[in-house]
């Protein structure tokens, strides 16, 4: 039963019209690696697809990877380049071993909200930030951080706490670029975000297999297959990578790659978005 509600659900979600765009994922899996190489990747390969992406009507570009350190100077230009030219979301994370404490530009805080009561998993003051120079034209920053219980991963914040200030998780980012409202955090402690509520702390409701579905990032960025750009048009498009080389979570489904499981959790908020009831969980 579990498993066939999935189905319907993947089935209506494209078709779901006048509320939430859809979401889209362009990976570079391993035909994409023969082609440009692996991690960290190109960041010039990533540019070139951000502007084809954009061409073809992408609503917002999510980008899945750290842009904290530099790489080479031609390449970093070329990103910068795109991302000011395109709605890009960037992921930061909280990260007291190698993280740095780079300030985050005030329009990625929520300075009216106190950080009291957050939990400590989920506030500190060093973190992996986007350079400047990126978050200086994206649309948002958004933090990746995991909950963790008996060292299985099950639940996501959908706010945290960096540098005292409350900042959104990217989950949350990408909620707000499909259905185009900006969550307001409620007296209650709440999310809301258009006419529904969001607990700060969101269970996943993982899926019953580990597929998924994507768009080869090397198909946008060559434009060999036709087809994709109406795939992408009016979507939220998440730039990852479903390749080998990549750490992985364990959750109650198995190990996940850590891109895997940010979009189980997407998909999962997505779904109960579209359930009826007041707060979803």
């Amino acid at each position: 039963m579990r498993a066939l509600i999935w189905v319907s659900f993947l089935l209506v979600f494209r078709a779901f019209a006048s509320s939430p765009s859809t979401f889209v994922f362009v990976m570079i899996d391993s035909q994409t690696e023969a082609q440009y190489g692996t991690l960290p990747f190109n960041r010039a390969v990533i540019a070139k697809a951000i502007d084809k992406l954009a061409a073809a009507g992408a609503k917002g570009i999510i980008l899945k990877f750290f842009y904290d350190l530099p790489s080479t100077e031609d390449r970093d230009r070329a990103l910068e380049s795109s991302i000011c030219a395109a709605p890009i979301a960037l992921q930061a994370s909280l990260n007291d071993t190698e993280g740095t404490t780079n300030g985050l530009d005030a329009r990625f805080r929520i300075d009216n909200i106190s950080p009291e009561g957050f939990p400590p998993a989920f506030s500190g003051d060093k973190g992996l930030i986007p350079l400047a120079r990126f978050s200086r034209c994206a649309r948002a920053v958004g933090f990746v951080d995991v909950g963790y219980v008996n060292s299985v991963a099950a639940d996501i914040p959908l706010l945290e706490v960096y540098q005292g200030k409350v900042v959104k998780s990217l989950h949350l980012v990408a909620l707000e670029m499909a259905y185009d409202h900006t969550a307001q955090i409620q007296p209650s402690g709440t999310i809301r975000l258009g006419e529904k509520e969001l607990d700060i702390m969101h269970h996943i409701d993982f899926p019953p297999t580990n597929s998924l579905a994507y768009i080869p990032l090397h198909v946008v960025v060559n434009d060999t297959a036709k087809g994709w750009q109406i795939k992408v048009q009016q979507s939220v498009v998440i730039i990852g990578y479903v390749g080998k080389k990549i750490h992985s979570i364990q959750t109650p489904m198995g190990p996940l790659s850590a891109h895997r499981f940010f979009i189980a959790g997407l998909m999962s908020l997505s779904k109960s978005m579209q359930e009826k009831g007041q707060v979803v969980h």
